[in-house]
């Protein structure tokens, strides 16, 4: 074994540890599977940041009984410093308006991918940049759920967006006339008649 994977080994030991002082602090058990859904979820956070989180969340939650996981996660996103990703979407809408503003339509800015991705969705950057006031009021809303439920998946979605337009392209170049007539000259060629538009 390697020293890395005998971290990790006490890494994992040591946040269940945590995670059973948390148990006997509330007075409740967490359920077997509850448990090893929280263990696996919280597998990348240090038992040091665990530990802080979930004495946060003894602080803070005034409520009875096992907090939810989305609590836990909240907690642990703040030790952690993590941004949340309704605070970089309402960063990126803002720096999406003021990119509209100085850029315009032909000249379109490099983008978060998730940024781009939304925007792709909403129909582009020359849409985006037709936008009026009005428009606004009612766009970002929209604009703000799609970051964040596409955060973290930009990539991914950058790479479904570019086989996308690869296949576009693609039918395009098929669905042209040149290319229609090549392919009813080979036709001819094939059935051993020769093309007279050739």
């Amino acid at each position: 074994m390697t020293a890395e994977h005998d971290q990790a080994l006490a890494d994992q030991d040591a946040r269940e540890y945590v995670l059973l002082g948390f148990e006997q602090v509330l007075g409740q058990s967490l359920a077997p599977e509850q448990r090893a859904f929280w263990l696996c979820r919280l597998e990348s956070v240090s038992p040091d940041d665990l530990g802080q989180a979930l004495d946060l969340v003894l602080e803070t939650y005034d409520r009875q009984g096992v907090p939810p996981f989305a609590v836990i996660r909240k907690a642990v996103d703040q030790v952690t410093g993590v941004v949340p990703a309704e605070v970089k979407a309402l960063s990126e809408w803002r720096w999406l308006l003021d990119a509209v503003r100085r850029c315009g339509s032909y000249n379109e800015p490099d983008m978060h991918p998730t940024t781009y991705c939304v925007v792709e969705t909403l129909g582009g950057w020359s849409e985006v940049c037709q936008w009026t006031g009005e428009d606004l009021k009612h766009r970002m809303k929209p604009f703000l759920a799609a970051w964040v439920k596409s955060d973290n998946y930009a990539e991914s979605m950058g790479q479904g967006m570019a086989v996308l337009e690869a296949g576009a392209r693609r039918l395009a170049v098929e669905q042209s006339p040149r290319r229609a007539i090549g392919r009813s000259a080979l036709q001819a060629l094939q059935a051993g008649q020769e093309e007279e538009e050739w």
